[in-house]
Parts: C-alpha cells; sequence; structure tokens
C-alpha cells in the first residue's frame, strides 16, 4: 500500500483550449451542464481554489472563447495557435523552476479538483518528475485524464523546435522522465479503460451532455460518480474461460506420447462447457479431429457457445495463386462441413503474414465467403505488437488473437490503439507461457540470456502470497482478467475435471490495478526471445 502525502504543495493548473478543432468545430463553446464546456471544465478544476490558467490563442477565432471564460471569471492567457507550448510557458512565466504545472484540456471536462489533488499527491509520492493519468486508455476512462511535471522541465522542452512537442506540449518530458510503473490511482480496483468520456466527436459530445444533464450542480459532481455513471452505462464483463481445443483433436500436451484423447473424454471436456460458464470455443483447422468433434458436440446439445476457428496453414511459398485459393476453399469448406454449419461465426488466419501474403489472395478469398455470408467474422493470430498495429489498420478485422501473461508487458504500448477498435474482439492465449510458469521443472525453459527461471519462479510463489490467491494459475489468470481490452482467455483441457478447476479459477476476481503493479514492480523485463514461443 503506498501511502500518499496528506499536504499538497502549490501547483497551477493549465488547462489548453481552442475553437478550432477539426472533428467537432467550436465543442468547447458547446453547451455542457448549462455552461459552455471549456467554463465547465475550468471551474471542476478549481472547485477546491486551486490556481488555474486557462491557455487559449491570440487568433480572432478564440476572442469568444476568451470573453466567455472572463466572463465566468476565469483567468487567461493567450499565446500562439499551433505552439500550445509557447502558451504553457506563458501561463507559468511567473513561475519558479521547482513549480508544479498540471496540463489538463477543456474537452475533458470530467476532471475536477479532487482528482487533481489525486494526482499531485502520487507525483509527490513517486518522486517521478512526470506523471500522466487517463491519457492511455489504460485503467482510467479515456479523458479522466492529466499530467504533471515541472515548470523546469517545461522550459527545457521550449528548446526543442521540433513542431510535434510544441503542438502536444510533453512528448520530451514524458520520453525523459516517465517512470516505468505509475503508481495505482488510489481505490481504483478495476480497469475502466475502455469507457471514453472526451469530447472529440458528436457522439462523444451527446454521451458527455447527456451525464450532466441531470446534475444539480455539475461544479461540484465527483469523477468518481461520473465513472460509476458511465461504467454502468458502457458495463463490460470480466473475460470468459474460452476452451481451446487443440488436446481434443490431436496428441497434444500431456497425450503426446498416448496418443490422441478418445472421443468419449473429448465429449465429456465439452460437455462440462456447461457447467463452468465458458464464453466459447477455439478450434482450428489444423486441430485434427477437433472440428469434428466439436460438431458432434454442437449437433447432440444445440449449444449456442460462439466457435473460433483458424485457416489451414497455407504454404504460400512453393503455391501458385490458384493453388493458395483452392487450399482456402478447401480449408474453409471442411470446417463448415466438420462444425456442421451453414457459416463459420469466426475465422482466424494462423499468421498475420498471410494478411499480404500472394498479392492478398487469402484475404480476398476469405472476405469473399464473408460477403457470401459463409464467415461472419474475421481476424488474425498475431505475435508482436508490431504485427497487431498492421492488422487493427485493416477495418474487416474484427478479433484479435495474441500471447499475453503476467512476464509480458510488450502490448502496454497498444491498448489505446485497441480501445479505438471497439468493434475489436480480443482473445488471448499462452497464460502460462506453454506452461513454464506453472510448473518448477526450470530445465524445461529455453536458454535466453539474462533470463533467470528460477528467480522468476521464485517471485512468483511469493507474489501469490502477497496478493492472497489460490496458487500460480490463479494469479496468471487474474492478471490478465484484470485489463478490460482482454475479452477471452484461451486455455486447453486435458479432461473435464481440469475445465472444472479453471472453471473455480475464473469464477474469483481479477487482480486489482494496486495488485498489478504489485506484479510488475516484482517481475524483470523480460526479452520478445523469451516471450514469443515461436523463437524458442
Amino acid at each position: 500500500m503506498v501511502t500518499l502525502p496528506s499536504e499538497l504543495p502549490a501547483y497551477r493548473i493549465v488547462l489548453q483550449a481552442r475553437t478550432t478543432s477539426t472533428r467537432l468545430p467550436a465543442k468547447v463553446l458547446l453547451p455542457v451542464g448549462g455552461r459552455s464546456l471549456a467554463v465547465l471544465a475550468a471551474e471542476r478544476v478549481a472547485r477546491n481554489g486551486a490556481d488555474v490558467v486557462v491557455a487559449t490563442s491570440v487568433g480572432v477565432e478564440d476572442d469568444l472563447l476568451a470573453s466567455t471564460l472572463a466572463q465566468a471569471g476565469l483567468s487567461v492567457v493567450r499565446g500562439p495557435l499551433e505552439n500550445v507550448l509557447e502558451r504553457f510557458l506563458i501561463a507559468t512565466q511567473d513561475l519558479s523552476d521547482t513549480a508544479i504545472c498540471v496540463r489538463l484540456t477543456a474537452d475533458n471536462p470530467c476532471p475536477d479538483a479532487d482528482f487533481v489533488e489525486t494526482l499531485v499527491r502520487n507525483f509527490i509520492a513517486s518522486e517521478a518528475r512526470y506523471l500522466a493519468y487517463g491519457n492511455d486508455a489504460a485503467w482510467l476512462p479515456y479523458g479522466l485524464s492529466a499530467e504533471v511535471f515541472y515548470v523546469a522541465d517545461l522550459r527545457a522542452a521550449a528548446h526543442n523546435a521540433d513542431p510535434y512537442i510544441q503542438e502536444h506540449v510533453t512528448p520530451s518530458i514524458r520520453a525523459t522522465y516517465a517512470p516505468e510503473h505509475r503508481l495505482p490511482f488510489p481505490d481504483w480496483p478495476q480497469d475502466h479503460g475502455h469507457v471514453r468520456c472526451t469530447v472529440d466527436t458528436l457522439h462523444d459530445y451527446l454521451f458527455i451532455a447527456s451525464l450532466f444533464q441531470n446534475e444539480a450542480d455539475p461544479v461540484v459532481v465527483s469523477y468518481r460518480a461520473l465513472t460509476s455513471r458511465m461504467t454502468e452505462l458502457k458495463a463490460k464483463p470480466v473475460a470468459p474461460l474460452i476452451l481451446g481445443t487443440a488436446q481434443l483433436g490431436l496428441p497434444y500436451g500431456v497425450t503426446k506420447e498416448s496418443g490422441l484423447m478418445p472421443a468419449t473424454q473429448a465429449l465429456g471436456v465439452l460437455e462440462a462447457t456447461k457447467e463452468t460458464t465458458c464464453g466459447g470455443i477455439d478450434t482450428a483447422r489444423a486441430y485434427g479431429e477437433s472440428e469434428a468433434r466439436i460438431g458432434a458436440f454442437l449437433a447432440d446439445t444445440k449449444s449456442d457457445l460462439p466457435i473460433v476457428t483458424k485457416l489451414s496453414p497455407i504454404d504460400v511459398e512453393s503455391g501458385t495463386q490458384a493453388d493458395i485459393k483452392t487450399a482456402v476453399e478447401t480449408s474453409i469448406n471442411g470446417s463448415l462441413r466438420a462444425l456442421g454449419v451453414q457459416a463459420l461465426e469466426t475465422v482466424l488466419l494462423h499468421r498475420a503474414a498471410h494478411v499480404a501474403a500472394a498479392d492478398g489472395v487469402i484475404w480476398d478469398r476469405l472476405r469473399l465467403f464473408q460477403n457470401e455470408g459463409q464467415i461472419k467474422r474475421l481476424g488474425v493470430s498475431v505475435q508482436s505488437p508490431q504485427e497487431l498495429e498492421a492488422v487493427l489498420a485493416l477495418p474487416e478485422v474484427q478479433h484479435i488473437q495474441l500471447p499475453f501473461n503476467l512476464l509480458d508487458e510488450r502490448w502496454t504500448q497498444c491498448v489505446s490503439q485497441l480501445r479505438t477498435r471497439p468493434d475489436v474482439v480480443v482473445h488471448v492465449r499462452s497464460v502460462f507461457l506453454q506452461g513454464l510458469l506453472v510448473q518448477p521443472d526450470i530445465s524445461r525453459w529455453p536458454s535466453v540470456e539474462g533470463v533467470d527461471a528460477q528467480d522468476i519462479l521464485h517471485t512468483l510463489s511469493r507474489l501469490v502470497s502477497d496478493t492472497g490467491r489460490d496458487g500460480v494459475m490463479d494469479l496468471c489468470i487474474a492478471y490478465v482478467r484484470a485489463f478490460s481490452w482482454v475479452d477471452g482467455v484461451v486455455m486447453g483441457v486435458d479432461t473435464d475435471d481440469q475445465l472444472h478447476e479453471l472453471g473455480a479459477l475464473f469464477a474469483k476476481p481479477p487482480l486489482t490495478w494496486e495488485e498489478v503493479f504489485l506484479v510488475r514492480q516484482a517481475l524483470p523485463r523480460l526479452p520478445e526471445r523469451l516471450l514469443n514461443p515461436a523463437l524458442w
């Protein structure tokens, strides 16, 4: 538990505002809660008597904004439209280098005085020179945001003539001084990063206007009350278990030596999904008998569990385009027959590179199947943040599968981009890192320079105790389920008893933000050479 200081140092809030926004022009003058958006944002953070200055431009377009703010009794400074950094320098020119500056924007009305004070307390407690919350779509709603830094570092940033820094103010400060792990926001157990409370579009504005509409005094309503209301309106369930079925169709895992799982045992596993609140089934054309066994189960039980399958691995190196197209058709038609369905719920590519391979013939043929109604959703299995970034640029991608576990922080950089695609379902796999994290035999670990497997396993054991979990399996599952960008966790089993055991673990709550912070602090940053099993 982090102890935050009770006494606050002096600080100045600089709220940037302009009328010439491109997606929603003059949004800062739109009415919210009986006053303009910019006035509401400023009055909420000034509520406890904080020193607040609104920084707008000298352009004639902002004359009305400046007079509106002044008439509300707010302090206003004006500077260059494009050089926002210069506006901040003007707004803080009377302060010493050691003074604290808090940056907010006038299109975010949900932050209030209590929110800013908590952020400043975290800033002091962390001994950082830069701290930000709410601007990365992780844990706090996107738009419940602010940045805090020292005036000296603001002035140092002005030595860089980069137009990007002049426009966005803090990139160089953030790059130099942002801590590796932020202190968790106090009393904030759940990840609400999927909620959006900024005003950037008409849709955003209508949502925010409705949020404040029935407030007797929109200045005093707390940011926590607003967050509670937003998350009720945009509730997102904790990621469920998705049954992985490689074991059901191939000699795999513990059955590798004994051969294919008997059909009755496979059916028993599938039957157990009814009792474990399973959120779906993950299979693939390449999983041997898996699709056929699932198809028999579906025909017998009329289960409505969503099924995700994957295209057969396609040889794009030696085959002609005609051969590749035929292979795609053979795979999809085979999945339709085996599963006994008229349309496949979701089809994924095994490899992200196959989206563009062979001049895009694989992806084009899948899209044609989708247009013909034989595939409902398309997706891709990715291995790296670079692959994820590339496939998210494709509007037709609506499902992603990726490896994620408590050693893997690579995906942190992708969260804000994932939030821009709320239509995309994200399933994670390799929660136990191919089983390495849940067994004591360090000889199974790949030899990777700088990786101390024994120390990692010892740390995991200590974290189980520190977080009060029931074991490493529980810790690993609770960790990945703490993140609201995760929509499902793919895990395979060998028996129905194992599925029931997993079901019991999924019935437990995920880790809190403070517990996630504890895990991240305790475990080392590791190279992709370990995190990506394809490189072992």
